[in-house]
């Protein structure tokens, strides 16, 4: 049995479980001017994110860059046209940082950071965040209770009125539960588009190992019997 069993292990550790990258682009949370500001929570496509913030903001927000330049509360630089930029940017829901001044949902010129922390959820590693508007962005990770990590950044243009949009990408270490991505605006306004990951789910070894076990010794006792 016991040599049944190492031959089993040893035959799982070869099998890769298939993993997807999944796009999480806010487009299922509230834009309206009637959303709860700040943002504190969001679930999305398996996900559970807490959100927190800095600057002299009202914190997280949700914009819809498919409004009406006369329904975007004097963010026209967010709604279409836009330049082409290295994203294949989809219009729909972008998260901002709110103005404090302004009315909602309306983007915060003076900057600061918008933290997604993973509250529940497959762990996962981070392939690239989309921006939009004119202004540099960054994009940190925070793992295991350690210090920031640069994950990328992307320098945007605005050329004839039209904000420009980007893709960041880098590397990214496992992101798991109470870890954290860092949304850098520095001292622009702008917003972030999406944010895709590829999920880590159970390891196939670990999964096949207990299957084997449990068969196993249900097949003792049935001799025993």
């Amino acid at each position: 049995m016991k040599t049944l069993i190492a031959t089993l292990f040893a035959g799982a550790l070869f099998v890769t479980p298939a993993t997807a990258s999944t796009v999480i682009d806010f487009d299922a949370l509230d834009a309206s001017a009637t959303q709860p500001v700040p943002l504190l929570t969001f679930s999305e496509d398996g996900f559970t994110f807490s959100l927190s913030s800095t600057g002299a903001n009202s914190g997280p927000a949700i914009f819809d860059t498919t409004v009406s330049d006369a329904d975007a509360n004097g963010d026209t630089e967010l709604t279409p046209p836009f330049l082409p930029g290295s994203n294949g940017f989809i219009e729909g829901n972008i998260i901002i940082l709110q103005d404090n001044t302004g009315a909602v949902p309306d983007d915060d010129a003076s900057g600061g950071t918008i933290t997604l922390t993973l509250e529940s959820g497959p762990a996962f590693f981070l392939e690239n965040v989309s921006a939009i508007d004119d202004g540099f962005f960054e994009v940190f990770t925070i793992t295991g209770g350690g210090p920031a990590a640069l994950f990328g950044s992307v320098d945007l243009d605005e050329v004839g009125g039209l904000p420009e949009t980007g893709l960041i990408t880098g590397t990214s270490t496992l992101i798991s539960v109470g870890d954290s991505i860092v949304f850098d605006f520095n001292s622009f306004s702008g917003g972030f588009d999406s944010v895709t990951v590829t999920a880590v789910p159970l390891p196939a070894p670990v999964a096949m190992l207990l299957a084997a076990i449990g068969g196993l010794f249900v097949m003792a006792r049935r001799r025993r019997a």
